[in-house]
């Protein structure tokens, strides 16, 4: 199965989703952030669960060094969360923007009041 096959439905896929998270999940220990990032986008798009997945796949993507395209992905998110909003802090800290990762700390702190 190709992963931007996207016209396979979930009832014919039982326990696909756990077996192409744990996958990501085991690329990204052994530093393949790129194509655990596209099985993330990928499960997002199969599965419904879109704003969980956005993390997953940002961090990937922030972890891979490609910060614009993980800002991109933050970006789609409706609420962020604690996380996107730290990931989103590293981000703009890496790409030289301190004034933008402040901001985003303090958002995520007002969160965690």
């Amino acid at each position: 199965m190709r992963i931007s096959d996207t016209s396979l439905k979930l009832e014919d896929l039982p326990l696909q989703y756990d077996e192409w998270f744990s996958f990501a999940m085991e690329l990204e220990q052994t530093g393949k952030w790129d194509i655990a990032a596209r099985i993330f986008r990928h499960l997002a798009s199969m599965f419904g669960n879109g704003p969980c997945m956005n993390v997953h796949e940002a961090n990937a993507l922030y972890h891979f060094g490609d910060y614009r395209s993980a800002l991109q992905v933050i970006d789609r998110m409706i609420r962020p969360t604690v996380s996107s909003l730290l990931i989103e802090g590293r981000c703009y800290s890496k790409m030289g923007e301190p004034e933008h990762a402040i901001s985003c700390y303090q958002k995520a702190e007002r969160i965690l009041g």
